[in-house]
């Protein structure tokens, strides 16, 4: 399995916040990854955000320092550009790569949106059924 992870910090480009690219690849393992970043200004950020996988379901999620989970998505492709009001603190990105069916279930009942579960239940069997090279890459960029 190879990881890679670069984060660009406001120094290189200054109207960049945060921005992360991370790819695992051949990997048949339920696996978790996690870094931090700061927000210096409470302010309205815009957010672009891509997840390509193949086989895998890729959780993706943002929380403050309190905890508080202020994006969260789920896909095994995704990409959005969209807005978000983020307070000055500490966030925490995650990344859950879900291998298996059970593996999903056991992600949401760890959430408050267990009800999510049911309405894609068969877009998630469908994808982790699917053989293939099991593969991911995410990336966030917040300006």
């Amino acid at each position: 399995m190879a990881i890679a992870c670069f984060a660009i910090y406001n120094t290189a480009f200054p109207s960049v916040v945060f921005s992360t690219w991370i790819v695992t690849d051949n990997t048949l393992e339920n696996t978790y990854r996690e870094c931090t970043f700061e927000i210096e200004k409470d302010k309205t950020y815009s957010v672009n955000i891509s997840i390509l996988s193949q086989g895998i379901i890729t959780a993706a999620r943002v929380a403050d320092e309190s905890g508080e989970l202020v994006y969260q998505n789920l896909a095994e492709d995704f990409t959005a550009d969209f807005n978000i009001g983020l307070q000055k603190g500490i966030y925490t990105l995650s990344l859950t790569y879900l291998v298996d069916y059970e593996a999903v279930e056991h992600f949401f009942e760890s959430t408050t949106q267990s009800d999510m579960l049911q309405e894609w239940s068969s877009y998630y069997k469908e994808v982790l059924e699917r053989e293939t090279n099991y593969s991911a890459s995410f990336s966030i960029k917040i300006r």
